[in-house]
């Protein structure tokens, strides 16, 4: 979720951010993250942005790298028009871009993660 943290301080304090959240799913063994974000940005309608992503987890269990392999953008709400919309825009990253993240899961319960990012943020999910 940093890298979509980030993206939103790029433009500035007009945007309101209506909701976030992250899917994980364990495919194949390996277990893929997609993390969401629908924003609204002044003047230029509401959006949402992706960052889909592959969780390497370490020995302890708690800690995991993050690699994020794509990010996506589509405006759903162009001009604050409810019936504008755009396709999804999904732009891949490069092998050598990909930067990976780490993260460390401080609690977990059937309800509740909480966790750091590798700069120190601080998430919480709920279900």
């Amino acid at each position: 979720m940093a890298s979509l943290a980030k993206m939103i301080d790029i433009f500035g304090s007009g945007i309101k951010v209506q909701r976030i959240w992250q899917s994980l799913n364990n495919i194949d063994g390996e277990i893929r993250s997609n993390n969401q974000a629908i924003i609204e940005l002044p003047l230029i309608g509401e959006y949402q942005l992706g960052a889909e992503g592959v969780w390497i987890p370490e020995a302890d269990e708690r800690t995991a790298k993050v690699t994020f392999n794509a990010f996506a953008a589509q405006a759903t709400k162009l001009f604050s028009q409810s019936d504008w919309s755009l396709p999804e825009l999904k732009i891949p990253v490069l092998d050598f871009l990909k930067n990976g993240a780490v993260w460390i899961t401080s609690y977990l319960d059937e309800d509740t993660r909480i966790g750091r990012g590798g700069t120190g943020n601080l998430f919480v999910f709920r279900r």
